[in-house]
């Protein structure tokens, strides 16, 4: 029964971390994605922290309450392999690593809190370990990411998504045409529909005729996008590294706003154990030595 306890949160821990690895695979299909403009691919990446978020969660309440690491050290072993399941070499092989790193430093030093500590309370004892476990394995996630825009960048170069082309013409254009046509609309004489059939015009025609004509969408677009390729060519070496900055910023971005959650979320865990007898609490007395002139 004892054994059952320790390893109840192992389980949620490693089902959120499988999920969460699942993700991976799209997020390095296209390392462009970052820069693009279809939310579907954010909406991506705030589903991927809240699996790390609630990864680390429930990884830190398993340390916790294992608090043995025989238990833990095996356990950390068995997620780090999840992984080797979704990515192909070496990317798997760089996050098994890091995985396994990043849940066995932070369970040594949560030990040692644990050792240290005179009153447990767990929304400040433990919100620092979930906090400083997700921010690794986003920065292990993005590091993965660097190496992959970068084998992307080195064989086929960088390349603006025509996406955030495409957005920012037909702004272009929006904003011309809000311009333009009040004006069109002032100057240009209105001609009676009767007096045109009587000269055999069909006014549709007409209409036809006044509309402006629309741009070579596609035309302009390759014009810019090779303008805006030829700008970045002697720079490109660094895209990579910027695209991994800017994942990482998002990521962490989006693990602070989530990370608002844990303090509620930790007390509202740690007040179900209490109550339904998983956990109890104990006093100690301990003895105090003072310094006394």
């Amino acid at each position: 029964m004892l054994l059952f306890k320790k390893l109840t949160f192992a389980l949620p821990w490693l089902v959120f971390f499988t999920i969460a690895c699942s993700y991976l695979p799209s997020l390095y299909q296209d390392p462009y994605f970052i820069i693009s403009t279809d939310f579907n691919f954010y909406l991506q990446l705030l589903t991927l922290v809240g699996l790390i978020l609630l990864s680390s969660f429930f990884f830190v309440i398993f340390v916790t309450l294992a608090s043995i690491l025989k238990i833990i050290l095996p356990a950390c072993l068995l997620a780090s392999l999840i992984p080797l399941l979704f990515l192909n070499p070496p990317s798997s092989f760089l996050l098994t690593g890091g995985a396994f790193l990043s849940f066995t430093a932070i369970s040594l030093l949560l030990q040692k809190e644990l050792d240290q500590y005179l009153t447990f309370k767990a929304t400040s004892l433990l919100s620092p370990s979930i906090k400083q476990l997700a921010t690794i394995l986003l920065l292990v996630i993005s590091v993965i990411f660097y190496l992959v825009a970068e084998k992307e960048v080195s064989q086929n170069g960088f390349k603006i998504p025509s996406s955030l082309i495409e957005m920012s013409l037909s702004l272009t254009q929006t904003s011309q045409s809000l311009e333009v046509s009040p004006t069109t609309a002032v100057n240009q004489p209105q001609i009676p529909p009767e007096l045109l059939k009587q000269y055999g015009v069909d006014p549709a025609v007409l209409e036809e005729l006044d509309k402006p004509q629309n741009k070579p969408q596609n035309t302009m677009a390759t014009l810019v996008e090779s303008q805006i390729n030829n700008l970045i060519k002697p720079y490109q070496q660094f895209i990579p590294l910027v695209l991994a900055l800017l994942l990482f910023v998002t990521l962490k971005w989006l693990a602070s706003i989530l990370s608002i959650l844990l303090t509620p979320l930790l007390w509202f865990i740690f007040w179900i154990l209490e109550k339904t007898g998983f956990t109890k609490y104990e006093k100690e007395m301990r003895e105090v030595k003072k310094l006394i002139i």
